[in-house]
C-alpha cells in the first residue's frame, strides 16, 4: 500500500490505506508534517501578512511560514513595504517606538532657562533640563553646556 495505512484489519476486512490530505494550498498554508506511508500530511495556516511598520524577515514557503519583524526604535517602515528593510531615522529625526512608519522631528533648541542634557539621536529626542534658578541660570536657548553660575548677590533669593 503506497497510501498512509490508517485502517487496521479486523476479522472481516482487509487492511486499507486512506486517502492523503490534499496539498498544502501555498497562498494559505505551509507543510508542518510531509505525507509518508504511515502517516497523513499536516498543513497550518500562515500567519497574517506583514503590517506596516514591520518587514518580512522569513518569507512564506511550501515548508515555513513567514516571520514578521517589527521595525526597531530609531528605524521606521519608510515605504509601507515588508519586502524592503526597515530605514534609520535621518538627522534631527527620531523614533522612541517599536513599529513606527515616520520618524518624529527632534526638538532642536531648549528654550531659556534649559539646557541640553542628551543630544537627539535616531531612537530619542533631545532631552533638554531646567536650571534651578537656585545655582545657574540660562537666559539664551540652544545652549547644550551648564547654566551659567548666579551671582553672589542672587543665590539667596
Amino acid at each position: 500500500c503506497a497510501l498512509p495505512d490508517l485502517k487496521a484489519p479486523t476479522l472481516y476486512t482487509d487492511r486499507k490505506c486512506a486517502k492523503l490530505s490534499p496539498v498544502c494550498d501555498p497562498k494559505k498554508e505551509y507543510e508542518t508534517k510531509a505525507a509518508t506511508s504511515k502517516s497523513d500530511r499536516a498543513c497550518k495556516d500562515l500567519s497574517p501578512a506583514c503590517r506596516a511598520g514591520q518587514f518580512e524577515k522569513v518569507k512564506a514557503t511550501l515548508k515555513a511560514d513567514r516571520e514578521c519583524v517589527d521595525c526597531a526604535a530609531g528605524t521606521v517602515d519608510h515605504d509601507k513595504d515588508p519586502a524592503t528593510q526597515c530605514a534609520t531615522c535621518p538627522d534631527a529625526y527620531y523614533q522612541d517606538l517599536t513599529g513606527q512608519t515616520v520618524c518624529r522631528f527632534s526638538d532642536l533648541r531648549c528654550a531659556a532657562g534649559k539646557r541640553e542634557i542628551a543630544a537627539s539621536n535616531s531612537s530619542a529626542p533631545r532631552m533638554c533640563m531646567p536650571c534651578d534658578g537656585k545655582k545657574e541660570y540660562q537666559d539664551q536657548a540652544d545652549q547644550m553646556q551648564e547654566g551659567h553660575p548666579l551671582p553672589e548677590r542672587h543665590k539667596d533669593r
